[in-house]
């Protein structure tokens, strides 16, 4: 597994933010906030339809194989894990809790132990019972899958490596075991892990049905636990969410108002804009600059809304090295630019590092290109002196030979 985080997920949430607000509120401006904190709830209009632009078609509307942001913005409405975010813009978006677990997980002394337990009663969108075994055969469904978000447990669920490589799809990760009857869901790792309940909070753990088979089901998306659920795929142009009437009201994930949302690609920015413009579509997300977009702003200028997104999306940390105390020693390696040697014995100097100002990476540009054309003129030299005819040499035992000179040591590449 990756040692750090590939991302704190807050990304995943603003995402999912624009799908739980307009579900959350009418198909006019009549709605108020949804969740905690918002207005009350007697200002939100129950029921209606509303339609939705994407750019692109979602890579998969599978929990168990999407990485894009089109597709866990769908898969975050339709589809529940054991731990989650609060369904609020800010900072309080970036809070991690419980969701279909009662609550977050006891962890052991060591770290490497993480206990949840399942909330009562949950139904997944066709009504069927949720249960415990069903987060072990969703991890399956990733692994077996070769999803992009394998990694994250095969590197620390204890007993994923070997379930990977044993190739047996219906064959036991031993770091997992889960009651039915309690609803109890034990996750032993290699090590401690206190990433892990962020981790758990991506699609790809999403609970699905202990029988759901192991194969790519984008077309037929399986039932899920979450306000919303996936019910019809028309190719790679549209997609339908409806209302699921099997949401538990659970604190921090709102229920849905809307009874419907249709979720159209358009792939044409302008005809994009313009649909909402003119009511054919009720949201856009991201739409690009241009003449189409000032006449939105100029015309309806109510209706859009500039959202500045808390995201994170990787940031890695070298945590095996114990961190530097001195700026020289601490400096990203490709800030370093170095001579090469005059000659063969000469050691290498360096030139003075370049710091984090633009200046700085002009210099190190120009430097670069300097480089690259010095480079460039040896190399025709070389070229062209394989084309001429040296004079012959007589070598001391009388044979004569032909020789060309050489390029000398202060001819290669140096600052």
């Amino acid at each position: 597994m990756r040692s750090t985080l590939r991302t704190l997920l807050v990304l995943a949430l603003t995402l999912s933010l624009a799908l739980f607000v307009a579900a959350c509120g009418g198909d006019d401006n009549e709605g108020g906030k949804s969740g905690d904190g918002g207005e009350t709830a007697s200002k939100i209009k129950e029921g209606g339809e509303a339609t939705f632009n994407y750019p692109s078609f979602p890579d998969y509307l599978d929990p168990a194989l999407s990485y894009t942001a089109a597709g866990w913005q769908a898969l975050y409405a339709s589809y529940g894990q054991l731990t989650t975010y609060a369904r609020k813009e800010g900072k309080e978006g970036a809070k991690l809790i419980p969701g279909l677990a009662e609550a977050l997980p006891e962890i052991s002394e060591d770290g490497k132990t993480y206990t949840f337990k399942l909330r009562d009663g949950l139904k997944y969108s066709d009504g069927s019972p949720v249960k415990a075994n069903d987060f072990e055969h969703a991890i399956k469904r990733v692994i077996t899958l070769e999803s992009g978000g394998a990694s994250f447990y095969t590197g620390t669920i204890k007993g994923a490596e070997e379930y990977l490589k044993a190739g047996k799809a219906k064959g036991d990760i031993s770091g997992i075991t889960a009651d039915d009857e309690t609803g109890e869901i034990k996750i032993e790792h290699n090590s401690a892990n206190g990433q892990f309940p962020y981790i758990l909070s991506m699609p790809f753990a999403s609970l699905v049905p202990g029988d759901t088979p192991f194969e790519v089901l984008t077309k037929n998306p399986p039932p899920g636990v979450a306000p919303m659920k996936i019910t019809s795929v028309e190719g790679s142009r549209k997609f339908v969410l409806e209302k699921n009437e099997n949401w538990p009201d659970i604190e921090g994930i709102p229920a849905a108002h809307l009874d419907k949302i249709t979720v159209n690609v358009v792939d044409n920015n302008e005809r994009g804009i313009r649909d909402v413009l003119t009511n054919k579509a009720d949201w856009m997300d991201d739409p690009g600059p241009g003449d189409a977009l000032r006449e939105f702003k100029e015309k309806a200028p109510e209706r859009y809304t500039d959202q500045v997104t808390n995201s994170t999306y990787y940031f890695f940390l070298n945590h095996r090295v114990k961190p530097s105390t001195t700026w020289r020693s601490a400096r990203p390696s490709a800030w370093r630019s170095t001579r090469r040697p005059s000659s063969a014995s000469s050691a290498v100097s360096s030139r003075p590092a370049a710091t984090s100002c633009p200046r700085a990476w002009r210099a190190t540009r120009r430097s670069t290109r300097a480089r690259m054309a010095r480079a460039a003129t040896w190399l025709r030299r070389r070229r062209s002196s394989r084309t001429r005819v040296w004079p012959a040499r007589r070598s001391p035992s009388g044979a004569t030979r032909r020789s060309r000179p050489r390029p000398s040591p202060s001819t290669w590449l140096t600052c």
